[in-house]
């Protein structure tokens, strides 16, 4: 779902970049940088989703082994995770602009 979302946002804001820059409106510079800046939200979440997912593997086969997971690693997996669901769910809220887009989905709407 997550991976969803990110690329519907990507597609969004190439959109909107290439509708500023095609319009030459006059604050096209803003326009785009505001683009960008949300685009590295983007980013940042889709890294914090791949460490969470990582880490969430790595114990899970460390515990399927047998082997016993040091308590430093589960606070870690932990505070990644967490990481994950807080960036999840300003995705979220970015979206929400764009409900009425023919691909958004409704699971993506923010939840209270």
């Amino acid at each position: 779902m997550i991976d969803d979302l990110i690329h519907f946002l990507r597609a969004r804001y190439a959109e909107e970049r290439q509708t500023a820059m095609e319009l030459r409106m006059q604050n096209w510079q803003a326009v785009v940088a505001d683009v960008n800046a949300k685009q590295a939200i983007v980013d940042v979440c889709e890294r914090a989703t791949i460490l969470a997912a990582g880490a969430t593997r790595k114990i899970t086969d460390m515990t399927t082994a047998g082997v016993t997971v040091p308590t430093a690693e589960l606070v870690d997996a932990a505070r990644l995770e967490g990481q994950a669901t807080a960036l999840s769910r300003a995705l979220s809220v970015l979206a929400q602009p764009h409900a009425r887009h023919p691909e958004y989905r409704q699971e993506w709407r923010p939840r209270r």
